[in-house]
């Protein structure tokens, strides 16, 4: 059963490190390519100012059916953002979002496996 936002809201809070882990995985699945990412971010960072701040982040998670407690909130910044600040500049987000990125798997073109088509080489010549 689909849960509405309302019984997601009231949901029991998760810590912060959890909340990093689901928002973690929530990226990977709508990141393909590392101008994505940047994208993201820049999409992320409504006023412009080169850092995502803590209402932008605040309101990405709910964007993404991820809604905090404030404790929760306090947590996820003290984990990344290291100086305190209350933004969440581009390389942080690299770090501590999207550590997989830095991993060339995680842009790598996904194969699909098919099976061979005996056809796809055969000359007419070959055919008869």
């Amino acid at each position: 059963r689909i849960r509405t936002p309302r019984e997601l809201r009231n949901a029991p809070a998760a810590d912060g490190r959890r909340l990093l882990q689901d928002l973690q995985d929530k990226l990977r699945m709508q990141v393909a390519s590392p101008h994505a990412l940047r994208d993201m971010f820049l999409r992320l960072d409504k006023d412009k100012d080169g850092a995502v701040s803590r209402g932008e982040l605040h309101f990405a998670l709910g964007y993404l059916n991820l809604f905090p407690t404030p404790a929760a909130m306090d947590q996820l910044m003290a984990l990344i953002d290291p100086a305190g600040t209350g933004e969440v500049r581009y390389q942080d987000f690299l770090a501590h979002l999207a550590p997989a990125a830095a991993e060339p798997a995680f842009f790598a073109p996904r194969r699909v496996d098919r099976p061979p088509d005996r056809d796809a080489f055969r000359t007419p010549s070959s055919a008869r």
